[in-house]
């Protein structure tokens, strides 16, 4: 029964698989594989980006599950650029000894060429509550957790017999495409590779965070590019209020309006400004929860920012 939901769906998959496969400008893959003197014989480069393209998004666990599947369907994949089953030790050593800077050309190269064929698709403007922030870029700042392999990637290590690495991600609010990702180890804190994340910021942009980015050295940084942030804050949190808005002028889900500065030993000295704080009941995954917010703008409502 599972072999039978399996195959029924791979073949949905099939017809976006190949569609996806199109995005892809013919020759490019072999063009930049070449540029590296990559000799592939038995399994070329572009089959091997086919086949990892293939597995994600059938949602493979291994890459047994992948050379099956080619298998299976051998006939439908010829058809798309004449892709041909790979063997499990071929696709796996061909993961293990070609240089990964191709792929991270290839993505470059085909954003690039996705970019000029469709310019509207990747300057949409923020649509609902974001709308009104049209002539502003809106980035969400991110983390995510990685399980990998501690038999073949050692440097990962994580914990006793686990392995891990961090994806560190900016995305574009409006678009929903990334802008920028690193990756480290699993151990790293994300606020530690929040200035690299931000570099590209300019005047005006806007960068939401969540409180594990509450880095106030960085923070004063995108003060300084005159970029703004919204970020939840850390609990234990050392502040004196400076400034406080009337109850009686704040909209229902908003409790408090403040402006404060902050007073830690460390965190006055990174962030000498002051600040505005923000505690309001929003929804989150459907359930309404009240959170806290900072950031340095002065001028937009306490709604918008929450």
């Amino acid at each position: 029964m599972k072999t039978k939901t399996a195959t029924q769906g791979m073949r949905r998959s099939l017809p976006a698989f190949a569609q996806i496969v199109q995005t892809i400008p013919s020759g490019l893959i072999e063009s930049i594989a070449e540029a590296q003197r990559i000799k592939a014989r038995v399994l070329s480069y572009a089959h091997q980006v086919y086949s990892l393209l293939l597995g994600q998004l059938c949602g493979a666990w291994s890459l047994n599950e992948i050379c099956d599947a080619e298998e299976v369907h051998r006939k439908k994949l010829f058809r798309i650029r004449g892709m041909l089953p790979a063997r499990r030790n071929t696709l796996s050593n061909a993961n293990r000894t070609r240089d990964p800077c191709v792929a991270e050309k290839l993505f470059w190269r085909v954003y690039a060429s996705l970019q000029a064929s469709d310019r509207a698709f990747f300057r949409q403007a923020p649509k609902g509550r974001l709308a009104r922030f049209r002539t502003r870029r809106i980035f969400a700042v991110d983390s995510t957790t990685l399980q990998l392999s501690l038999n073949s990637i050692d440097w990962a290590k994580h914990r006793r017999r686990k392995a891990a690495a961090k994806l560190h991600m900016r995305c574009d609010v409006a678009t929903r495409l990334p802008v920028f990702a690193c990756v480290t180890s699993a151990k790293m804190a994300d606020c530690r590779a929040m200035a690299t994340l931000c570099d590209g910021l300019k005047a005006g942009d806007i960068a939401i965070f969540d409180r594990a980015y509450n880095d106030f050295g960085a923070l004063w940084s995108l003060e300084a590019k005159l970029a703004f942030f919204v970020v939840r804050e850390k609990t234990h949190m050392l502040y004196k209020v400076v400034k406080r808005q009337a109850k009686s002028d704040l909209p229902t889900d908003v409790f408090s309006d403040e402006e404060i500065r902050l007073t830690g030993i460390q965190t006055r000295n990174k962030y000498p400004e002051t600040l505005r704080r923000i505690r309001a009941r929003v929804e989150v995954d459907g359930k309404t929860k009240e959170l806290v917010f900072l950031t340095n703008n002065m001028d937009w409502s306490a709604s918008t920012i929450a």
